[in-house]
């Protein structure tokens, strides 16, 4: 830890969900959302029935990003985006309509596809040039192939943080994590009142309890995440 006054920048990228907050009989799916025009037909069909994006989404990983990120924001600079498998990389705020697609369960084939017309490898380049501290990747596997080569991410962030059994051979300023690790014994881990609970909620209650972290520290120091994330390992498994 050191003092300082000094905000980070932190870009916190997760990913759409099932369950959501609204949803409808007649909501696209995957097949009626391959093109702008039938984005913005959907957005226009349920212009009644639009939800932010951070709220659209309701699963345990998706309420404790969004919490973290509120809790971030009170002391550093947040950028949060997610990505869907409707609608490509989008902001939090980013109206968005109910709808049925994900990449989950798709061949990396048909999740290049839905990537490529949703465009988005180069929605996430245009924010290579915003010189982030810490990139935040909460994302499964699936999410992780729509975004093909990871390398090309590199001028992200100083630090970026990654999620994957599948990843190998990542050095520079990737730092690969398996989820799976910090939940070896789920019903021992209550960190700040709040358990780690199962693998896919994992990503969100890490971030989450970085957030509680920095809160104790009143907000005045910049607590670094890797060392943070050691400790918190350690913590698991002692």
């Amino acid at each position: 830890m050191r003092n300082t006054t000094i905000k980070q920048r932190i870009l916190v990228i997760s990913s759409c969900g099932k369950a959501k907050a609204t949803t409808s009989l007649s909501q696209p799916i995957c097949g009626q959302l391959q093109t702008k025009h039938q984005r913005e037909k959907a957005i226009s069909q349920f212009k009644d029935n639009l939800t932010p994006a951070r709220d659209l989404y309701t699963g345990l990983q998706a309420q404790s990003i969004a919490e973290a990120v509120d809790l971030l924001r009170r002391s550093h600079i947040i950028d949060y985006y997610i990505i869907s498998a409707g609608f490509g990389l989008v902001k939090e705020d980013t109206l968005l309509p109910p709808y049925d697609c994900t990449f989950s369960g798709k061949t990396k084939d048909e999740i290049f596809t839905l990537s490529n017309n949703l465009e988005i490898q180069p929605s996430l380049l245009k924010l290579v040039s915003s010189n982030y501290n810490l990139v935040y990747f909460a994302l499964g596997q699936d999410y992780l192939t729509a975004l093909g080569d990871i390398l090309q991410f590199e001028s992200l962030g100083e630090i970026i943080i990654l999620f994957g059994r599948k990843l190998k051979n990542l050095a520079g300023n990737f730092h690969v994590y398996n989820e799976q690790t910090f939940v070896q014994n789920p019903s021992s881990i209550n960190v700040f009142a709040k358990p780690i609970g199962a693998t896919i909620a994992a990503k969100g209650n890490i971030l989450l309890n970085y957030s509680y972290d920095l809160l104790e520290e009143n907000k005045t120091i910049v607590l670094d995440f890797l060392n943070f994330l050691f400790n918190f390992i350690f913590s698991v498994f002692r």
